[in-house]
């Protein structure tokens, strides 16, 4: 296998215990794993013929080796067929799910920061007639059309940072009153 993450491999193991992966395996220039045969590995003795047949290949050809895994829809419908049948015969509750975690404060505080720089960024376009380019956003000043400066992420990022701080003065349409903002 490729150099895949190891919790793939501890995925399939597990899925593999649970009997919902098929290996399949072919074998080039042998009759019994050929490739039109999909020979499946599904005991011990095939997969013992299937290490010999393939100890005698040479180190140029490939033997392939394929996983099939059962619909991870039709698996989650049988366990809840097979739970909702032992709780009707009398059996356990099945375990309850972990109510989801609740945000912290800090993960609260960065969404609103967040939501405030992609407001200031809609609240400004960009003008070619001022910077001569067509991507960088720039807030312009509202009594003088010539005036403005580049809304970089550093200032929207301390623009947003004073709207929090100082709401009453600071707002979408009002930068702060600092030489970063200055025109």
């Amino acid at each position: 296998m490729e150099k895949e993450d190891k919790s793939f491999d501890v995925y399939v193991e597990k899925q593999d215990a649970n009997g919902n992966v098929q290996w399949f395996a072919t074998v080039p220039n042998d009759h019994t794993f050929a490739a039109n045969h999909k020979r499946q590995l599904e005991s011990d003795e095939i997969f013992k013929s299937f290490v010999t047949a393939s100890s005698r290949v040479a180190d140029n050809r490939k033997i392939l080796c394929c996983l099939v895994q059962k619909d991870p829809c039709v698996i989650a419908e049988r366990e809840s067929a097979h739970s909702q049948l032992r709780v009707a015969h009398g059996g356990p509750l099945p375990p309850q799910e972990p109510p989801p975690p609740k945000p912290t404060e800090g993960s609260i505080s960065a969404e609103a920061h967040y939501k405030l720089i992609k407001h200031l960024f809609a609240a400004t376009d960009p003008c070619e007639r001022l910077t001569g380019s067509h991507e960088l956003h720039v807030f312009i000043n509202p009594k003088n059309n010539n005036e403005y400066f580049p809304l970089t992420m550093a200032r929207a990022n301390a623009w947003a940072e004073a709207i929090k701080n100082n709401p009453n003065e600071v707002t979408i349409s009002t930068p702060p009153d600092s030489p970063m903002f200055r025109f």
